[in-house]
């Protein structure tokens, strides 16, 4: 993982939970499209 600096630990906690959050929403638009859940790549290049 990344260094990210956040101003405490709410503000790292909202920054951890969006990109759950994104990953989450990208597989589901995978597998919906019928490709393999964790090729987030093809998805962009759709």
């Amino acid at each position: 993982m990344e260094k990210v600096r956040a101003r405490d630990s709410r503000h790292l906690t909202h920054r951890f939970i969006r990109k759950l959050l994104a990953h989450t929403v990208g597989v589901f638009l995978n597998q919906a499209s019928v490709i393999h859940p964790l090729h987030l790549e093809t998805l962009v290049a759709v």
